[in-house]
């Protein structure tokens, strides 16, 4: 009697495992590969060729594994499920995340020292400098605070990372007295408390929110109104904006995205701070060589009513160049920003201050030298605005091309 329950019961784990692979083998083959994962912002495996040539030469294996991997039925609840369980048994870190019990969402922190990277970057940064200087161009640097160089939630177990050392590397080596520069972060810090810092950025993604970026806007119009011979005065107090939040909508933070909106994003402000005067609807707007009404590029989450929203769909999202042409200052005068996302909500507010402005981001600009396509063009100024946790890599490759 015994000997038969055995044998059944072996039975039983033959057949289940022969009908789960069965199962997943129907599914892969009946249903539509998914093409990119939204969450992880990545494209996904796809069923690789079957050839003689892929089999023998162990290719075939090596990419269906992948295509298994990423095409898994079920694969999203799977991983929720994990991320869960993870968070139920009180780990320090979920994917490299630190959530904590108010629910902000900050990456594990990064311990490496400064590096011949950063010496790279900010020798690229003086030479062009040098370069834009001596052909008569005005050159500015707004650094711009990360959250992961200013909110502190981290506990005290945790040793702090080397952000702040590496930006003050960075600054150290930076010819600042042949590019005036604003650290927007340095101010922040000497300004605000803890609890006032947390007020300007978003918990569960990796920007600040509009109260942050609107006051980083206002210290970098102070540093072009102290400087530059182009600036024009416009918009400069408070009143002049208009707040409006639209706190009812879901917010998906870029951070609790990576940990598939496990976190409770109750209590973000999903805000704008636009002109009462309505001078950005004025803008004559070309992106990426098409033309736009300001609400087709920005907010356009808000103004489609659509629910949930990101941040780029709250703001503006990265892309190659944009062109802003400004009917409100007569006396021309040509910006060039160049930037990345934590400029993303405030490039319009600054554009309001010249004629003429073209928002770049090298990042999307693989195929072109950025010193060529400045060659042909009569920018009077030029404006970095970077974050202070990218301070090397190929952004500050401006006369060379970019590496694969």
């Amino acid at each position: 009697m015994i000997q038969r329950i055995e044998k059944a019961r072996k039975w039983m784990l033959i057949i289940l495992f022969f009908a789960f692979i069965f199962t997943v083998f129907f599914y892969l083959t009946v249903s539509a590969d998914i093409e990119v994962s939204d969450v992880e912002k990545r494209e996904l495996a796809q069923n690789p060729d079957l050839s003689i040539e892929n089999v023998s030469n162990g290719e075939y294996m090596n990419d269906f594994e992948s295509y298994f991997l990423d095409q898994f039925p079920g694969r999203n609840i799977w991983l929720k499920s994990y991320l869960q369980y993870q968070q139920m048994t009180n780990k320090t870190y979920i994917f490299d995340y630190y959530v904590s019990d108010s629910n902000w969402i900050i990456p594990k922190p990064s311990y490496s020292k400064p590096s011949t990277h950063i010496d790279k970057a900010v020798d690229n940064l003086n030479e062009f400098a040098a370069a834009m200087k001596d052909e008569g161009k005005e050159v500015y640097f707004a650094s711009l605070p990360h959250k992961v160089n200013t909110i502190d939630i981290l506990p005290s177990y945790i040793e702090e990372g080397t952000g702040i050392e590496k930006k003050d590397y960075f600054f150290s080596k930076f010819n600042q007295k042949s590019i005036p520069t604003v650290d927007v972060g340095k101010e922040f810090k000497e300004e605000y408390t803890d609890d006032e810092l947390k007020e300007r950025y978003f918990k569960t993604d990796h920007h600040w929110n509009m109260f942050g970026a609107f006051e980083g806007y206002q210290k970098v119009a102070d540093l072009l109104s102290e400087n530059s011979t182009y600036y024009t005065n416009m918009n400069e107090d408070d009143s002049d904006y208009e707040l409006k939040c639209y706190n009812d909508k879901q917010f998906i933070g870029s951070y609790n995205n990576q940990l598939y909106l496990t976190v409770d994003a109750t209590g973000e402000k999903i805000c704008h701070m636009l002109p009462k005067d309505n001078l950005f609807d004025n803008y004559q707007i070309t992106w990426n060589g098409k033309e736009r009404t300001f609400k087709q590029v920005y907010g356009t989450d808000i103004f489609r009513d659509n629910d949930p929203i990101d941040f780029g769909g709250l703001y503006m999202n990265n892309t190659a160049e944009i062109t802003i042409e400004n009917p409100a200052v007569q006396e021309e005068s040509r910006l060039l920003i160049l930037k990345d996302s934590y400029a993303n909500p405030i490039a319009f507010h600054i554009a309001q201050h010249f004629s003429n402005t073209t928002v770049y981001d090298i990042r999307y600009n693989d195929d072109q030298i950025l010193t060529e396509y400045m060659a042909d063009k009569d920018f009077d100024v030029v404006l970095f605005l970077y974050n202070d946790a990218m301070l090397q890599g190929e952004s500050f490759r401006f006369s060379t091309p970019m590496e694969d």
